[in-house]
């Protein structure tokens, strides 16, 4: 099982991930020329993220019942 602090941490990595997303969406045409790797790069930021954020929200925490015996 994982500790809420690493929880948290994860989450924060993956709330970071979409930032970078949405960063690349705006000013990605500036940092790389390229059309098509700036939108590789947006849509893999954005589905990791997604996908990890997805994931730590769809994780079962430990029940009451569990903690008790």
């Amino acid at each position: 099982m994982t500790s809420k602090k690493s929880k948290k941490g994860r989450m924060s990595l993956y709330i970071i991930l979409i930032i970078i997303g949405c960063v690349f969406i705006g000013w990605g045409n500036q940092l790389i020329p390229n059309e098509y790797v700036n939108f590789v790069i947006v849509l893999g930021c954005f589905g990791a993220g997604l996908y990890g954020v997805m994931k730590s929200l769809g994780s079962p925490g430990k029940k009451e019942s569990d903690t008790e015996n």
